[in-house]
């Protein structure tokens, strides 16, 4: 067993509230009407905003305690947005395949500070 926590990708409740929706890939999520042929549109985080990371350790710290487990999925799958938007610029600099990975590096270093194990199902393909 492993603890599994949405932390970058399949956010599209979060993302598209008023709260987060300045987190979100691409702009005005919480303006875009659902649709079953949209609906994977929305779901990834703004890796070029700086709280997108302060988002997932909040949401990571917040989780934690209430399991005991050593392995923590952090899924990372399924990132079609992924430098289509808000870190568009970032990605053409450096590339869309470094900045998923500059993320997830980030996120793992944390769980491994925190004594767990990363696991990710991941690609930003």
């Amino acid at each position: 067993m492993n603890i599994c926590i949405l932390c970058f990708g399949h956010l599209y409740k979060v993302l598209c509230t008023k709260t987060f929706a300045h987190l979100c890939e691409l702009p005005n999520s919480n303006e875009a009407a659902f649709s079953f042929f949209d609906r994977q549109d929305h779901h990834t985080l703004d890796v070029s905003n700086t709280e997108s990371m302060d988002f997932v350790i909040r949401r990571i710290e917040e989780y934690m305690p209430l399991f005991s487990l050593k392995y923590f999925n952090l899924c990372g799958e399924e990132t079609f947005d992924l430098g289509k938007g808000r870190s568009k610029a970032l990605a053409d600099q450096v590339g869309e395949r470094q900045i998923y990975i500059d993320f997830v590096n980030k996120i793992c270093e944390h769980l491994i500070g925190k004594g767990k194990i990363p696991m990710f199902w991941g690609g930003c393909d």
